[in-house]
């Protein structure tokens, strides 16, 4: 499951052990399309001109929601603010689906007509890999990577430190993750900070 390494340890960490979503869903695709375009970033396919993503180096990626968005970002350039919204709009699916598919997760429905539904891992080892990017990063048992340090940005935007099952409190684990969020490469800190005002705006947009 490396294609999309960060969507779908996000994924992970955003459900409980029961498969239940813990953040409000348009929250958790704000993230997740974050953490897809961090991804793209990352591996080169595309890159930062300003606030706005251009093509980078032809990267092959078996994922669709990649694909989509490398080809998507190739064709027309626009401000990573606009392309949040287009690629969260349905990321939560698609990367459920790729999960689903590749048994990282199950899918199963609940609640009285049968028409919500739970991921619940099938084993422990993605779950544990996706915690020990952020909780060895804290405890100083691991030098983190560009990727490491995007999970460490938007566990805190997405109210998620109490599944790093740490000892100390989310007020005690906010400061860190920030410092660490601060060490990222300067075009993942750009993104993460429209992922946070795009968060923002959706937040707002309830009480409109």
């Amino acid at each position: 499951m490396n294609d999309l390494a960060l969507p779908y340890d996000l994924f992970l960490l955003a459900h409980s052990e029961a498969g239940i979503r813990l953040p409000h869903k348009p929250a958790l695709c704000a993230g997740l399309a974050g953490a897809l375009v961090s991804q793209l970033l990352i591996d080169g396919a595309v890159t930062l001109v300003g606030d706005s993503l251009a093509a980078g180096r032809e990267v092959r990626h078996t994922d669709p929601s990649a694909a989509k968005l490398a080809g998507a970002v190739g064709v027309r350039r626009m401000r990573v603010r606009e392309w949040l919204p287009l690629v969260a709009a349905d990321l939560y699916e698609e990367t459920a689906a790729q999960l689903v598919a590749q048994r990282v997760v199950a899918e199963e429905r609940r609640g009285l007509f049968r028409n919500q539904r739970s991921y619940p891992p099938v084993g422990t080892t993605p779950l544990v890999r996706a915690r020990s990017r952020i909780r060895l990063p804290l405890t100083g048992g691991k030098v983190p990577e560009a990727g490491d340090l995007v999970l460490c940005a938007l566990v805190p935007m997405l109210g998620l430190e109490e599944t790093l099952y740490l000892s100390e409190s989310p007020g005690q684990i906010r400061p860190r993750l920030a410092v660490l969020a601060a060490a990222a490469p300067a075009p993942l800190r750009a993104v993460m900070r429209d992922v946070e005002d795009y968060m923002g705006d959706l937040a707002t947009a309830v009480y409109r």
